[in-house]
């Protein structure tokens, strides 16, 4: 019996060694599957970057969509906190102060007289507050 066993051990372990050396590198990957691997990883990363890059160009475009292209026009902005800002608006012949918040837009107040704002000042030069001031008649 001790012989069986010992013969049928025998002949295991000789066909994991033929076995082992049919395949010596299976377990382990080659080089070009590495390098494979590498490429793949490398063009997504580049991919998903033209992706962002877009989208950042296109929202730094800002572009207007056809219908209200030429109505509408932001003449000035406040910040006032991290999220909200205070906007004028011009709509047609009507300016309009927009309170813009994180989840929300509440319309402020409708100028009576549109404010002339002239072309040479830039919105960022504009003192808004002083401008705000003086049409509601407070300054």
């Amino acid at each position: 019996m001790a012989a069986v066993v010992l013969a049928m051990t025998a002949t295991q372990v000789s066909a994991e060694v033929q076995l082992s050396e049919a395949r010596p590198f299976a377990a382990s990957s080659t080089g070009s599957e590495v390098v494979g691997l590498l490429q793949l990883t490398g063009s997504l990363l580049m991919v998903l970057a033209g992706v962002f890059a877009a989208a950042w160009v296109l929202r730094r475009l800002q572009l207007p969509g056809p219908a209200v292209q030429g109505r509408l026009q932001v003449l000035a902005q406040l910040p006032l906190g991290n999220r909200e800002k205070a906007v004028l608006i011009q709509l047609g012949e009507r300016q309009l102060l927009l309170g813009v918040a994180a989840g929300a837009v509440t319309t402020l107040h409708v100028l009576e007289e549109p404010l002339v704002l002239s072309s040479a000042d830039d919105t960022r030069g504009v003192d808004f507050k002083a401008v705000l001031m003086r049409s509601l008649g407070r300054a």
